[in-house]
């Protein structure tokens, strides 16, 4: 039997935000650009009205069982054989999710801070953080976030004063020049980076349900209000600083951004900002895909938690190394798979649960 680890409100909110601008804050802003040019930034905005209509669903689901997560859910609404089935479904999501965010982290740092390290060290070597991070429990992760999360916050804040005085407002003219259909499809490819994987916090938002419920709900409303305005706010700056062109053609757009800060001559190099906030980002992000997927197999099958975290944790590191045989591959991927891919796990699935649970209340 395991033993539901108790979160508070604000730390429930702080992991949210983090996980929400983690992989989003770098690399969203170049697919958006390429997509609705100057307007992306209206994008986001429609991403975040997605987004709210996904929190109402998940909260929908989770409020009918508040004390259940998504994988007890399943397994009480779809019946043992069906709910292992369900259940063991969505943890490979939180899995094959962990997987791709540590690689893009391994990627990252082997082509923009340590261009003569091997990737697969760096995959250790964070998987290994990752695996380290999870087997303490979430109690300690949130925490660790509580703390993080301020100096995080002044980080982007330095970002945001020390790039102002380059914007340029005519980079995002004219507004809505290319209509509302490139909107649509790139706020759908939005949502699926930083909306619809929301639906991993259903098996952590009954740790957070047991101290106040009402603070909990609005816990998460708040942070996803917060992780939206952040992406505007770096879209925005992104575009009015560099240009929509080149915003679109740059992978890690943001990690350029910064590189244009200049301070009375001598202050520069301040990419170390944009990688900071990144990586801390991509750490609870990874370790929260990664625990809801142990944890979801744990409470499947009724075992204890922590034996499985090392073992499962081997395996990430190991698919770690080969999720993505090419950057090619990986682009491939983003582009034509994970938008489907995180709809059925992140809308249909929970509809579909929500749907059950309300006919059998019915009869």
């Amino acid at each position: 039997m395991n033993h539901m680890e108790q979160i508070s409100a604000r730390q429930f909110m702080i992991l949210v935000v983090l996980f929400t601008v983690g992989t989003t804050i770098l690399i969203t802003p170049s697919g958006l650009a390429a997509e609705a040019k100057q307007d992306a930034w209206i994008t986001v905005l429609l991403g975040m009205a997605e987004g709210a209509l996904l929190l109402f669903l998940y909260m929908s689901l989770s409020m009918r069982f508040p004390r259940l997560t998504l994988v007890e859910i399943c397994l009480e609404l779809l019946g043992k054989r069906l709910g292992t089935i369900a259940a063991v479904w969505f943890a490979s999501f939180g899995f094959i999710a962990a997987a791709t965010v540590i690689w893009g982290v391994s990627n990252f740092v082997t082509t923009e801070l340590l261009v003569e390290t091997p990737l697969k060290a760096v995959n250790l070597l964070f998987g290994a953080i990752v695996v380290i991070g999870v087997r303490v429990g979430i109690e300690t992760l949130g925490r660790s976030a509580e703390l993080a999360f301020p100096i995080v916050l002044a980080l982007f804040v330095v970002l945001v004063v020390f790039i102002s005085p380059q914007i340029d407002f005519d980079n995002i003219r004219p507004v809505l020049e290319t209509g509302i259909k490139p909107h649509l499809k790139a706020s759908l490819s939005y949502t699926s980076f930083s909306n619809l994987p929301l639906i991993v916090f259903l098996m952590i938002f009954p740790s957070s349900l047991a101290a106040d419920p009402g603070k909990a709900k609005k816990a998460f409303w708040n942070a996803a209000l917060v992780g939206g305005a952040s992406m505007t706010l770096i879209v925005l700056l992104d575009i009015l600083v560099l240009g929509a062109d080149i915003t679109a053609q740059t992978t890690y757009v943001s990690f350029l951004l910064a590189g244009k800060i200049r301070v009375f001559d001598f202050l520069q190099r301040f990419e170390a900002i944009v990688a900071g906030i990144w990586l801390t980002g991509m750490f609870y992000k990874t370790c929260i895909y990664f625990y809801s997927s142990v944890y979801g197999l744990a409470q499947t099958f009724k075992l204890n938690f922590r034996p499985l975290v090392l073992p499962i944790g081997l395996v990430l590191i190991a698919a770690t190394h080969h999720i993505y045989p090419s950057i090619v591959y990986a682009h491939t991927w983003d582009e034509l798979t994970w938008v489907p891919y995180t709809i059925m796990h992140g809308l249909v699935m929970p509809l579909v649960l929500l749907l059950i649970a309300a006919w059998r209340k019915r009869r």
